[in-house]
């Protein structure tokens, strides 16, 4: 739909856009169909309940969840605005390595949340006796992943004149500026993802969502704006406070992920 084949042009930017909806839809339609040819799953709403009488308690749970999401989305576009106001070499550089750290944070996210479901199931069966040494696992896991992440990160920065030939030497110049802080960062934001799960999964959305919304909309976003708007900063300090809100991330999470574990030890 972008580039086209054969005899197709492709429609561009429009293709991309038809492609996300296209892509969506079939998504949905897989996941609706695959559940209606499983006898064990029944969709129909139960007849003996009324639906607004629901609708609270479920939004309850939900809403931290899902606010959660809001912030950190919204936040990360926040930050490609600022980054924009950046001179053009930088801007350039930060929207090539984007993808790439999304790209690499996948499988840490995936991790901690298969963590957080195992958790969530192991307290929903009662079978809560191993968790302190299983939470413990999850997150070494977790870390060794980030480890192996960040090799691959220093790899691809040994790379990136090969991937993208064509650039500008001011641009790779600035991508070999921030190597270091995309490098360390999925080993820092690895452990609050994990953490983060493990104290939704132990029934505390709440206190995520806060940890997060402080850290980001509170402190790293304005001091990025203040750096990148007044003080006219290089690059290098203005990507460095991705990875510092993910340190200041660091030290509740992982203050309150032990509490609960102690808490559940006391239970």
């Amino acid at each position: 739909l972008i580039n086209g084949f054969s005899t197709y042009e492709g429609l561009g930017v429009e293709g991309a856009a038809w492609g996300s909806l296209l892509a969506v839809f079939l998504r949905a339609a897989f996941l609706y169909f695959a559940l209606k040819r499983d006898d064990t799953v029944d969709l129909r709403y139960p007849k003996n309940r009324r639906f607004w009488a629901e609708i609270p308690p479920q939004y309850a749970e939900i809403y931290p969840i899902a606010a959660n999401f809001f912030v950190l989305s919204i936040g990360a576009t926040v930050y490609q605005l600022l980054f924009a106001q950046l001179e053009l070499f930088s801007f350039v550089a930060i929207t090539l390595i984007f993808p790439w750290i999304r790209a690499g944070t996948q499988f840490p996210n995936a991790w901690a949340q298969a963590s957080g479901i195992s958790i969530s199931q192991a307290l929903g069966q009662r079978q809560a006796g191993e968790l302190k040494l299983f939470i413990a696992s999850c997150t070494h896991v977790g870390t060794l992943l980030s480890v192996i992440i960040a090799g691959l990160f220093f790899i691809l920065s040994q790379c990136l004149q090969f991937i993208y030939p064509d650039i500008e030497p001011d641009t790779q110049t600035a991508l070999m500026i921030i190597a270091p802080l995309y490098i360390v960062l999925p080993i820092i934001r690895a452990y609050n993802t994990v953490a983060g799960n493990i104290l939704r999964a132990l029934g505390d959305s709440n206190l995520v969502l806060k940890i997060h919304f402080f850290t980001q909309w509170l402190i790293s976003l304005p001091i990025c704006a203040l750096l990148v708007l007044q003080f006219d900063v290089s690059i290098f300090w203005a990507f460095a406070m991705i990875p510092i809100e993910e340190l200041l991330k660091t030290l509740p999470f992982h203050h309150f992920k032990w509490r609960y574990i102690n808490r559940l030890d006391l239970e």
